[in-house]
């Protein structure tokens, strides 16, 4: 049994200060109903609204736009490992998300950094 389903996620900013996030998981077609209710329940138990992953995610977006609200610094400083070969404790995959995120908002500008 898959306990952690297949997560598509999709995060909406309404507002400058409003984000919607909303979440589906993707299933065998055939699946039996009672391994179909373990998939659904496993999945709001970790994704739902009072499980572990999502409202941690939002709970650190808030923060950091507490943050930004209060003056200082514009910006996340996810460096670390960017002078050697990447780790997993590195911030490689960040790096990486938002240099796509930029490039899909401006496809006609090449991306250095």
């Amino acid at each position: 049994l898959d306990n952690f389903p297949s997560p598509s996620l999709r995060r909406s900013q309404t507002q400058t200060n409003h984000m919607e996030v909303s979440a589906w998981h993707f299933a065998p077609k055939s699946e039996p109903a009672k391994v179909r209710a373990v998939r659904e329940e496993c999945f709001l138990s970790f994704y739902g609204p009072g499980g572990l992953a999502t409202p941690d995610d939002v709970e650190a977006l808030e923060s950091c736009q507490d943050g930004y609200r209060s003056g200082g610094v514009e910006w996340n400083d996810i460096s670390r490992g960017m002078t050697r070969e990447p780790e997993v404790k590195d911030e490689e995959q960040m790096r990486a998300f938002w240099r796509q995120w930029r490039e899909q908002l401006s496809p006609q500008r090449k991306v250095v950094a």
